[in-house]
């Protein structure tokens, strides 16, 4: 399973993005777009049920303070809905969606993972 936490000093929002040629096959090009958890400093939330190698050993994330006062993000822009819930295909239906700079994470081969936003 996928986790994140917020060790950082105000809520945080939070979005994912990894492989599933399942849910985004086809047109899709096989990545799936997940957002918005909001974490209060101390929480954690499960983000993905599932054994992470399974799913890829490469990840994208991407975090922001609800008070701006700090982004954790990369240079892969990805769709998102923002302020909704989303969960999408990425570059299906785009034009309606905004984009942020998500960071890539390398899980390795582990079946459990846990990133912790500081």
């Amino acid at each position: 399973m996928m986790t994140f936490c917020n060790s950082y000093r105000t809520r945080i929002w939070t979005a994912v993005c990894f492989h599933d040629d399942e849910f985004c096959g086809g047109e899709g090009g096989g990545w799936r777009n997940r957002g918005w958890w909001g974490l209060d400093p101390g929480a954690c939330v499960q983000v993905h049920s599932g054994i992470v190698s399974n799913v890829g050993r490469y990840w994208y994330v991407y975090a922001e303070a609800a008070d701006l006062s700090r982004k954790w993000e990369g240079a892969f822009p990805t769709y998102i809905k923002d302020p909704e819930v989303f969960d999408i295909c990425q570059g299906l239906g785009s034009s309606a969606f905004a984009v942020r700079n998500f960071a890539e994470i390398d899980t390795g081969d582990v079946h459990n993972y846990t990133l912790t936003f500081t």
